[in-house]
This record gives structure tokens, C-alpha cells and sequence, in this order.
């Protein structure tokens, strides 16, 4: 799923989840699938899209 959203086990990789719950399971994820730069972030995506500096990719973005 990772390299279908076109990232490579060298990129860095930050997941996130809403609740701050659920977060550790994508990075556990990553990490299963041979990522090694992977982080968590302590900010929802509600708290990320509020603040500007955070980019956000979204899937109807080209």
C-alpha cells in the first residue's frame, strides 16, 4: 500500500490518526514492510489541518 502511494522504504514516513489511538499501528505497519524512518505524530488530523505549516496531501490533489 505504501509503494502504491508512491513512497520508497528510504523516505521518511509520519502517520497520525484522529483519535490518537491508532497511530502506532501504521508505523508498525511501515516498519513490517521494511520502512526505517518512521515517526508518530502527536497531533490529530484535525489539529493538523488547522494549522497551516502542516502540509497535507490529499488524493484529489495532482
Amino acid at each position: 500500500m505504501l509503494e502504491g502511494a508512491e513512497l520508497s522504504p528510504g523516505e521518511r514516513i509520519v502517520t497520525h490518526c484522529e483519535r490518537r489511538r491508532s497511530r502506532g499501528t501504521g508505523a508498525l505497519a511501515a516498519v513490517q514492510a521494511g520502512f526505517t524512518r518512521v515517526d508518530t505524530s502527536y497531533l490529530s488530523v484535525s489539529d493538523r489541518a488547522k494549522d497551516e505549516s502542516c502540509p497535507i496531501a490529499r488524493d484529489d490533489e495532482s
